[in-house]
């Protein structure tokens, strides 16, 4: 089989998937036929497919109905929308209290995603894109995550920072200047699920140029009371 036809048939069990609604939980042949226009044999090969994956299943009637894995998907599209909308009125009051930009964060396949932020109000102000992945090595969100994670894909790329780690772990926090990006600063905490797994971490990051010792003593103060809250939420035990 060639490629093209590889896609076009993972598009066309897709599109199966989609015919499931809440008014119609259970599809005969007939019902899909109608609704996509697909040969019988073509939706047999289809089905087999998706009954293979466990992503459909059949009844003893000769109904199919969506299989249980979906659930497992959903699961995990619902944690991070859950942690979004937890974080997001602390982001904000995190933000009315400092200005600087504000953004939520989750490991991810041993790199860190946002999946949240509030820009400064700033002219000029460090770029954060949601969904882009950046590496754990550098600044202070990604060394937050690696000091928390338990995900063995990362456990490696730890032991040369474990100093730095282990300060984090008895701060509660993270600080970095000029580390990822030149003039710079980012403050980051953990955020955690119940049975404290770690769900992300809460950032702050602004000009290092505009960094005071005031700011340098109440951002950390902020940034925990915040984070605190988050956790809270998501039903997890408080940092420090």
């Amino acid at each position: 089989m060639k490629d093209k036809e590889r896609v076009m048939s993972v598009e066309k069990a897709i599109s199966l998937l989609f015919t499931f609604g809440h008014d119609q939980r259970k599809m005969t042949i007939q019902d899909f036929a109608r609704h996509t226009g697909y040969s019988r044999p073509t939706l047999y090969r289809l089905l087999n497919s998706l009954m293979v994956t466990g992503m459909i299943s059949k009844d003893h009637d000769g109904c199919y109905h969506l299989g249980t894995p979906i659930l497992q998907l959903s699961s995990i599209i619902n944690e991070d929308l859950d942690i979004r909308k937890s974080a997001r009125p602390d982001m904000e009051e995190l933000f009315n209290q400092t200005g600087e930009t504000i953004t939520l964060n989750v490991l991810e396949n041993g790199s860190r995603v946002c999946i949240e932020k509030i820009d400064s109000r700033s002219l000029i102000r460090q770029e954060v894109i949601i969904g882009k992945a950046y590496p754990l090595d550098r600044g202070a969100t990604g060394k937050v995550l690696l000091a928390y994670t338990t995900e063995h894909a990362v456990i490696d790329s730890k032991s040369e920072n474990d100093g730095d780690l282990n300060t984090i772990r008895r701060n509660g926090y993270a600080h970095s200047s000029n580390e990822r990006i030149d003039g710079v600063f980012s403050f980051s905490a953990p955020l955690f699920h119940s049975g404290n797994h770690l769900a992300g971490c809460l950032s702050l990051s602004g000009l290092s140029s505009n960094l005071t010792e005031e700011k340098m003593m109440d951002y950390p103060r902020h940034l925990k009371k915040a984070a605190n809250s988050v956790t809270e939420k998501l039903g997890g035990g408080t940092i420090l």
